[in-house]
């Protein structure tokens, strides 16, 4: 159990900064079915990803987002790590029941960061439902931090998040490669969504990357790290990189709505 105080938790000593960029899929460009924010304040962002291809999508994804809006801006400053965890887990459940209720048919996935200061350290929280992802990248390498709710063994996702050719595919890779959009849970499901979270110490000038599949599904994670690495509008160039290749005829190309949220480490 995670014993600091809310003084060593205070956010006051953190400085952060926050970019991001949402495109809707050029097959209905009037309805992104993503949604993206964060609260510079409460120093949380999230990504979120309406299910379906739907205006139901649509809905999901902002009913949620502002569930989790409102739930942590009424959150008291945490006495613990633990007790961060155990908040925003009842954020997102309770926000799958309100899509459920509010939203018939509206189902959505999300990523969400929440930063405390810690001491002379800056803790991130991380929790996600679904196949939205967080991105850590430090020191010019990136690690992927979440885990898809997928049906893709780990051991093949972590090849198809590279592979640029499908002759580098074997029949049951190439499989897998085209069920990519398939997920276990999300928010609003029938039931109560298993969320999954993680901790990370933050260093200075650590960058924290969250986005939709629109982004890791047309990019491979070597291109995703090479996008943000040294670009002053680090969520912008990662939307358009994304963006130019999903009208590409490339065999990662993927039409879908396409965000990003990024928090800079100062």
């Amino acid at each position: 159990m995670d014993t600091r105080s809310a003084e060593q938790l205070s956010r006051e000593e953190l400085v952060l900064k926050f970019s991001t960029k949402s495109v809707a899929n050029p097959r209905h460009p009037e309805r992104n079915e993503d949604a993206v924010g964060f609260d510079e304040g409460a120093q949380w962002a999230a990504v979120l990803d309406g299910v379906g291809g739907s205006f139901a999508g649509y809905e999901a994804s902002r009913k949620a987002l502002e569930v989790i809006r409102d739930r942590l801006s009424r959150a008291k400053s945490p006495r613990n790590i633990d007790q961060m965890k155990g908040e925003l887990e009842k954020t997102f459940k309770e926000a799958s029941k309100i899509v459920a209720k509010e939203t018939p048919g509206g189902q959505t996935t999300v990523v969400l960061a929440w930063i405390v200061g810690f001491g002379d350290s800056k803790i991130a929280v991380i929790g996600s439902v679904g196949d939205c992802r967080a991105y850590l990248l430090r020191d010019g390498k990136l690690e992927k931090t979440t885990q898809d709710d997928s049906i893709i063994p780990s051991e093949i996702g972590e090849k198809l998040d590279n592979v640029v050719n499908d002759n580098d595919l074997s029949d049951q890779e190439m499989g897998f490669f085209y069920q990519r959009n398939i997920i276990t849970q999300d928010l609003g499901m029938k039931g109560v969504p298993v969320v999954h979270l993680y901790q990370k110490e933050l260093r200075k000038g650590d960058k924290i990357i969250l986005t939709s599949d629109g982004v890791h599904d047309n990019l491979t994670f070597d291109e995703i790290g090479g996008s943000v690495s040294e670009q002053d509008d680090v969520a912008g160039e990662l939307v358009d990189r994304a963006y130019a290749r999903s009208l590409e005829s490339h065999f990662r190309a993927k039409k879908d709505d396409i965000s990003a949220v990024v928090v800079e480490v100062h």
